[in-house]
């Protein structure tokens, strides 16, 4: 089984909002569609969908502002209806988790990591402690998260020699 976090960097290729993915969106299409027909699970966590609106936000063609308001309003609705290609995470965060990003995130802040890609990378740790026994990856076009991949454990069968 493979699982794959869906960063905002994926998601600003796929919706194709300027300045955010110039050049790579083709690849990461290819990507997404491999993904889909080998049937691994996309998991899309709230910060992706947060930084990404954002990003749309910003845009400053209000034209291509709205038009690409409109394709993610249609991510959404489909991830809402079970009909997008990835689920959405739904960890909600409990005192002891803010007390522990309090005392991470000025050292993070100063390495240039951001509470969105902090709870990513939480995320990704928390799946990897609940599902053993996988390959998980935050899927992401930024270096600095793409290091983040746990390979599942080799399985070794004995020799009934």
């Amino acid at each position: 089984m493979q699982v794959h976090f869906v960063d905002t960097s994926i998601l600003c290729c796929l919706l194709r909002i300027p300045n955010f993915c110039d050049y790579q969106y083709m690849e990461v299409e290819a990507e997404l569609i491999g993904i889909i027909n080998r049937s691994e699970t996309l998991i899309l966590p709230l910060a992706s969908i947060i930084e990404t609106g954002n990003h749309i936000a910003h845009i400053g063609d209000g034209r291509v502002r709205r038009e690409i308001a409109k394709k993610f309003a249609l991510y959404l609705r489909d991830t809402a209806d079970n009909k997008a290609p990835w689920s959405l995470t739904n960890l909600e965060w409990t005192p002891d988790d803010l007390r522990k990003f309090a005392d991470i995130f000025p050292e993070q802040a100063m390495r240039q990591v951001g509470f969105g890609d902090m709870s990513i990378i939480d995320a990704f740790n928390d799946y990897i402690k609940r599902v053993p026994g996988v390959f998980v990856r935050i899927w992401s076009t930024d270096e600095h998260l793409m290091a983040y991949r746990h390979e599942a454990p080799q399985i070794s069968r004995r020799n009934r020699g």
